[in-house]
């Protein structure tokens, strides 16, 4: 799932971030401030999205529980349609997450090729 893939590159990073620490430590004393500076900014985005992740997942369990109260008195015609409609939802939400991220992308592309 989507979440699962999150949590993973979360902890990819994390790794990253571990080796970059070790590379920064191990580097000549003139270039290890500004390194060791940098690694601990990437240590502390790596933690804010841990926070987020366990934000998103805890604010997502509450969501389930507050829709199945709701739908706790619908038929289950209605419950299908609402499913229905759900994952239409969340297949056109994640499409234009997709579509967002290409217009990142190209925006990157832009501006690196006028610098």
């Amino acid at each position: 799932t989507a979440a699962k893939a999150v949590l993973e590159a979360i902890e990819s990073a994390a790794e990253l971030v571990e080796q970059l620490e070790l590379q920064a430590t191990s580097a000549p004393s003139s270039a290890r401030g500004p390194l060791v500076a940098k690694v601990r900014e990437y240590k502390a985005t790596v933690s804010r999205l841990r926070a987020d992740y366990k934000a998103a997942s805890s604010n997502s369990a509450a969501q389930d529980a507050a829709r199945a109260e709701l739908l706790a008195g619908a038929s289950d015609a209605q419950r299908a349609e609402a499913e229905t409609q759900r994952a239409r939802l969340l297949a056109t939400t994640e499409r234009l997450q997709r579509g967002s991220d290409t217009l990142r992308g190209a925006c990157k592309v832009a501006i690196e090729t006028e610098a």
